[in-house]
């Protein structure tokens, strides 16, 4: 997934292609969100991860409704970089439907979904409210295991929660 990244930003910093989403025409979007669907079927864990690379990359606020479902399977995948980034595009998405699919990241195993889940809660901002009792339970067992940089994530996440923090983020609606 990284060589995809890198490449599509080299053709962006020269030029040659729109840096966003929204600057392709819908043709295009339609295709890549298509083959990052299909993608996202793959057996092998790296085509899973470009997939969901293809689906946030190129979603749009319109997408929401059909992509949701999609993003919420792609929660429980085995691969933890697709979960990662299927829940940034739920929170690009501002899908706080969404909210009790997150919640189990917070206890997932691999310390990057745990701090993601966490950052896509406190992006949904106070609509993440039910989240709460468990952001607390991450953040005392990250402080339990002495991983201060996910409990300090956590501590920010409930500010934000809690609308004392404004996250600007997501402009989704």
């Amino acid at each position: 997934m990284k060589r995809i990244w890198i490449t599509a930003a080299m053709i962006a910093m020269a030029g040659l292609v729109p840096a966003r989403a929204q600057d392709w025409d819908n043709k295009t979007v339609e295709k890549m969100l298509k083959e990052g669907t299909k993608k996202l079927d793959s057996p092998k864990p790296e085509e899973r991860e470009d997939g969901i690379g293809y689906i946030l990359g190129y979603i749009r606020c319109s997408d929401r409704a059909k992509y949701t479902p999609i993003l919420v399977k792609a929660l429980k995948d085995t691969n933890p970089k697709v979960r990662v980034s299927a829940a940034q595009t739920l929170e690009k998405l501002h899908a706080t439907d969404t909210v009790a699919d997150v919640i189990p990241l917070l206890e997932d195993p691999n310390d990057d979904v745990k701090e993601r889940a966490a950052f896509t809660l406190g992006g949904f901002g106070p609509a993440a409210q039910s989240a709460v009792p468990a952001i607390k339970k991450a953040q005392a067992a990250a402080k339990a295991a002495h991983k201060n940089g996910v409990e300090a994530t956590m501590e920010g996440v409930l500010d934000e929660v809690a609308g004392k923090k404004d996250n600007k983020r997501t402009k989704c609606s």
